[in-house]
């Protein structure tokens, strides 16, 4: 008996142990506000899997301008990339990018790849994107991790930044 409840444990780790690894996640909730307005920060949440990467933000409301800068690369100052969210009625209205970024600037010209999913919601308060990790490759490899900040704009209103103040990143996410 003891022979077959050892090999039984045996058997279960190897299949928890082959199981894919939960996906890492980075979570930013504003401090609260009574009422929320248009193009305020409420949360971010980044979900960092082994094949895709998922971008929420959840605001007042969604203002026309959305950038998530991504940053993999520890050693260079600045974001690597940005998902970018541009809606005034041009022909990709609605729709998120991904762009290999110069700088804090936003982005260049070197568009990575377009997101298989990205919409608003119908009450305009949450933007979701997914896209694939590969559309993050970076000098010939794919990133271990990555941290991101939002930046929501509107000429109008102004800005707001997530997790706090202008160009601050988020904690580094494992990937996978």
């Amino acid at each position: 008996m003891p022979r077959t409840c050892l090999a039984l444990v045996c058997a279960l780790v190897l299949v928890l142990g082959a199981a894919p690894a939960p996906a890492a996640r980075w979570h930013h909730v504003a401090p609260p506000e009574p009422r929320p307005g248009y193009g305020d920060i409420v949360s971010a949440t980044v979900v960092a899997g082994e094949q895709r990467v998922r971008l929420r933000l959840e605001s007042g409301r969604v203002p026309y301008q959305t950038v998530f800068f991504i940053d993999v690369d520890a050693d260079r100052p600045g974001p690597e990339f940005t998902a970018y969210r541009f809606s005034d009625g041009a022909p990709f209205n609605q729709r998120v990018f991904v762009y290999r970024s110069r700088d804090w600037s936003g982005y260049s010209d070197e568009t990575r790849c377009r997101p298989r999913t990205a919409l608003v919601s119908a009450d305009s308060r949450v933007l979701t994107a997914s896209f694939a990790l590969r559309c993050l490759g970076y000098q010939g490899s794919l990133p271990t991790r990555l941290r991101v900040a939002v930046h929501t704009r509107d000429d109008a209103v102004g800005t707001d930044w997530a997790p706090g103040a202008r160009r601050e990143l988020g904690r580094w996410v494992r990937v996978g």
